[in-house]
């Protein structure tokens, strides 16, 4: 009943039937969309993480030259569990939290969803965010982005085991790709 229908090569889409016999149809969200979304969220996280950076090194700690690089000194490894907390939350909150979108997938236009056709939970999410670290191995979500390419419905690692699945927003076109009317096709309107 769960099975994945197919419309054409590109176009990739999963079905679900409910219990009241409805046939919910979601277009997966592919490697490309996912990507994208994937590359905002870690520019915004770049910024985070050299604010965090700066704040403990120079805010908080003065600016002696050795202070990192003290033996008996603990800042380095809070700065690491700080970051580390950040990055791991800040896909584990917005997930859970934000209808199962980051910042990265809403403007792309793509959604987190159980494979049941549900939104994603809180538990799903947690579980999806855990296998992150398997999918980003050896280097740069390699295994994940590997999977993701391969399976059917288009799911990396962490939506197999937590039964999630990455749909494109239905009715709308993504803020990030609508164009922009001008002034001259304004005036024509």
């Amino acid at each position: 009943m769960n099975e994945p229908t197919y419309v054409s090569g590109s176009n990739r889409e999963a079905s679900v039937v409910t219990p009241e016999h409805v046939m919910l149809r979601f277009q997966t969200a592919g490697l490309g969309s996912r990507a994208t979304a994937m590359l905002i969220d870690t520019g915004i996280l770049l910024l985070v993480n050299l604010t965090v950076f700066i704040l403990f090194g120079i805010v908080l700690f003065g600016n002696e030259d050795d202070f990192f690089l003290d033996s008996g000194n603990y800042t380095l490894a809070i700065v690491l569990l700080v970051i580390f907390v950040a990055n791991f939350g800040y896909f584990w909150l917005q997930e859970a939290f934000w209808g199962g979108q980051t910042v990265g997938k809403r403007l792309v236009g793509i959604r987190v969803i159980r494979d049941n056709g549900q939104p994603a939970t809180f538990v799903s999410s947690t579980i999806r965010n855990l296998f992150r670290i398997i999918d980003a191995m050896p280097t740069g979500y390699f295994l994940g982005a590997l999977v993701c390419f391969f399976h059917p419905r288009d799911k990396r690692i962490g939506d197999l085991v937590a039964g999630t699945i990455v749909v494109v927003e239905s009715g709308q076109r993504s803020p990030l790709f609508q164009k922009r009317k001008t002034n001259s096709q304004t005036a024509l309107i």
